[in-house]
């Protein structure tokens, strides 16, 4: 079920599956350069623990230089 002020569920579907399409030159999709636009994550690394994903070394860095402990 959808919010009240999205459009019925049909259009939504029809618009993701539009979305998810790759490019006709093999291209990543529409829904997959937004979301490597937006800073997304992308798909889980198969064997992988939820913890590994919250940070990665950039993040640990970032957070050690702010802590002085470089």
């Amino acid at each position: 079920m959808t919010p009240h002020e999205f459009p019925p569920w049909e259009s939504l579907y029809a618009y993701y599956r539009i979305w998810r399409e790759p490019g006709e030159d093999g291209s990543s999709s529409l829904l997959e350069q937004a979301l490597k636009k937006s800073g997304g994550r992308g798909a889980k690394k198969a064997g992988s623990e939820p913890e590994d994903e919250l940070f990665d070394d950039g993040c640990a860095k970032r957070q050690e230089h702010r802590t002085g402990l470089v």
